[in-house]
């Protein structure tokens, strides 16, 4: 008599939970910095151009920059670095984490100093005109987080 022929069964994937599905990485301290970098020097922009249209006479433009400056600076918040200021600072580690997040933080204004300055020096500005260019790409964003 022949050997019945056995059913496959399905294969047992328990063993394998949780390894193929990763836990996304959580952004490190430099990277968080970078973000919430980011996200303030946009709500700085939408601050200073409502402040503009509010001077200019248009108070619906100038109500709805403000309400993209509040959404952004409220990501700048979400998104900011695990310790923000000295004063949070107890140990090395959060020394370390302090230092990448205030380093990642003003990567974004400084890459538009930097590359507005490049700009300038490389179609012939010399040194003062690329210091001026960089500065001036900088005044829009520290004048809007003074509105």
């Amino acid at each position: 008599m022949p050997m019945p022929t056995p059913v496959p069964q399905p294969f047992d994937t328990s063993q394998f939970v949780g390894r193929s599905e990763a836990a996304p990485e959580q952004p490190g301290e430099f990277t968080k910095g970078v973000r919430s970098g980011w996200a303030g020097m946009r709500g700085q922009a939408h601050a200073l151009a409502g402040g503009i249209g509010e001077a200019t006479g248009f108070p619906e433009f100038a109500k709805g920059q403000y309400g993209d400056a509040q959404s952004a600076m409220q990501e700048a918040e979400a998104t900011a670095p695990r310790v923000r200021s000295t004063s949070d600072i107890h140990g090395i580690r959060d020394f370390a984490d302090w230092g990448l997040g205030t380093a990642g933080s003003v990567v974004p204004m400084g890459a538009a100093a930097l590359g507005a300055g490049a700009a300038t020096a490389l179609t012939g500005g010399g040194a003062l005109p690329a210091y001026l260019a960089g500065t001036a790409a900088m005044t829009p964003f520290m004048a809007g987080g003074a509105i």
